[in-house]
């Protein structure tokens, strides 16, 4: 299964989705701090990135299972 993330850029809702997999999501700024932390049990996600700044940012999603994947993701 592929991780999808859209829309990127994100202005308010950030949609992560990966099929047939339980999976934690940590949302990175650029200095490596956690800015968001979600654990996902129906393979999507609906993210509000509406308060936070502008910029560019890193989705790491692991799962249960010890699969991982990374994204840049863009807010503006």
């Amino acid at each position: 299964p592929t991780l999808n993330v859209f829309p990127v850029p994100a202005q308010r809702t950030l949609t992560v989705a990966w099929p047939g997999s339980r999976f934690d999501i940590t949302l990175l700024d650029l200095s490596g701090r956690a800015v968001l932390q979600r654990s996902v049990i129906n393979e999507r996600a609906l993210l509000d990135v509406s308060g936070l700044p502008a910029g560019i940012y890193a989705l790491r999603v692991s799962t249960t299972d010890g699969r991982s994947q990374s994204k840049r993701i863009v807010k503006y």
